[in-house]
């Protein structure tokens, strides 16, 4: 049943310092499975919106304080590992 719904701080909900995209994007982070990997063309793509706009709402939550961004492991060859 845990898969079917994404609990929510209400903090997050009433955060008016937050631009309601970047709510509706940490939301959506929230509801992903442990492990998820994060990227940026496809989330553009859910939220309806450019990349260079989904780069300034993540910056914005990463600027909160609510997600750090890590580096993608790649192998020899430059493919993610």
């Amino acid at each position: 049943m845990k898969s079917n719904f994404t609990q929510v701080p209400n903090s997050i909900i009433v955060d008016v310092s937050l631009s309601p995209l970047a709510r509706l994007l940490y939301i959506y982070m929230l509801s992903m499975k442990d492990g998820w990997s994060f990227y940026r063309t496809s989330m553009a793509n859910i939220l309806g919106c450019s990349r260079q706009k989904l780069n300034k709402v993540v910056k914005e939550l990463i600027d909160a304080g609510l997600v750090e961004r890590r580096e993608q492991s790649r192998d020899k060859r430059g493919f993610g590992a």
